[in-house]
């Protein structure tokens, strides 16, 4: 088997030669439940219902034959069978340190395919010790992302249970949105049961600033870099936002789906010193890509508290950034600012 296994490793397609197959058959006939001889033999068999009902019988016998779990691998490929396709995948990955980095790839390479979400629900709610490898490498692959999040939103329902937000699930959050892919992105929002202010009547998700962002972007999205960042201190339940001298960007920032009509947002803003005229805008603006939306003049964000109108055009456009953006004089001395509130609500009419 060893030697065998060499070969394999420089020709895939490689065979064991009539010397490696006496010699397991005899071992065979030695011991009928030697799962090396039985590797060897199936490897040489023809596809068919024999070599299938062996292979079945053999994965009974051990978990860690590397070669006979390759084998179910393909087997299961071959005839399309998805559950035990990602099951032997999954035993693999658990039996299998040295394989188990190309083993999880190739599971987040596979959510791709239509009917993983289903198989794989199973195997990914059961939470293995390789999972969180797996979804670091499924937010990684374009084509896998809108399979991963419905398994995401299907790992959350019961059983299974596994409502705590993770790194990983911002991360796909993030890519969906990057990618364009805003109603899956919501879907997963929803599905981890975060969508809890929209009964408030404001269409910003914690405008009160009472909790630390849990799913970006329909939590907020906190700009951090050298000359602009922002907080939340969910203690005083304000927003941050911090610039020094030529910051340009946004502070923080929310998506929402928007469709045309009329609009207020409203604001409660301090600032540690004077910002007249004001370096703080609130934007809106189309976050589609490739769709021609007409501009949203910004909102000049001064202190105190504040209400201001404005129109979402008709458009092709569903989905809009609502930004809090900060431009600063490169010779201007930086600024410090508190939001106690930010609001966006429709109204009827021009109020």
């Amino acid at each position: 088997m060893m030697t065998y296994g060499v070969r394999t490793l420089k020709d895939p397609q490689a065979a064991p030669s009539n010397a490696e197959l006496d010699l397991a058959r005899a071992a065979y006939r030695a011991e009928p439940l030697s799962s090396t001889a039985l590797s060897l033999i199936v490897a040489t068999m023809p596809e068919g219902e024999t070599r299938q009902s062996l292979l079945t019988q053999v994965g009974d016998l051990t978990r860690r034959n590397s070669l006979l779990n390759e084998e179910q691998i393909t087997a299961a490929a071959l005839r399309g069978d998805d559950r035990a396709f990602f099951h032997w995948l999954s035993r693999s990955v658990l039996t299998n340190n040295d394989l188990r980095v190309a083993y999880v790839s190739a599971m987040a390479e596979a959510t791709a395919r239509e009917g993983a979400v289903a198989a794989l629900t199973p195997v990914i709610g059961s939470a293995p010790s390789w999972s969180e490898s797996y979804w670091h490498q499924v937010v990684q692959r374009p084509a896998s992302l809108l399979n991963a999040a419905k398994l995401r939103i299907a790992v959350a329902k019961q059983p299974w249970r596994q409502t705590n937000v993770s790194r990983w699930d911002r991360a796909l959050s993030i890519e969906l949105t990057n990618r364009g892919h805003f109603d899956a992105a919501r879907a997963l929002y929803e599905g981890l049961d975060l969508a809890r202010e929209t009964r408030s009547g404001n269409l910003l998700s914690d405008g009160g600033f009472g909790r630390q962002p849990e799913l970006p972007p329909f939590d907020w999205q906190l700009a951090v870099s050298g000359t602009l960042g922002a907080s939340i201190d969910d203690r005083s339940k304000s927003l941050l936002v911090s610039a020094i001298s030529g910051a340009r960007g946004f502070a923080a920032r929310q998506l929402v789906s928007l469709p045309p009509g009329n609009y207020r947002l409203g604001w409660s803003l301090s600032a540690s010193m004077p910002i007249t005229p004001s370096p703080l805008r609130a934007r809106v603006s189309c976050a589609e890509s490739g769709e021609r939306a007409a501009p949203i003049q910004p909102i000049s964000l001064t202190a105190g508290q504040h209400a201001k109108s404005f129109i979402i055009p008709e458009s092709v456009c569903r989905w809009y950034w609502l930004s809090i953006d900060v431009v600063l004089p490169d010779d201007s001395a930086g600024i410090d600012a508190y939001f106690r509130n930010i609001s966006l609500a429709q109204t009827t009419g021009n109020k």
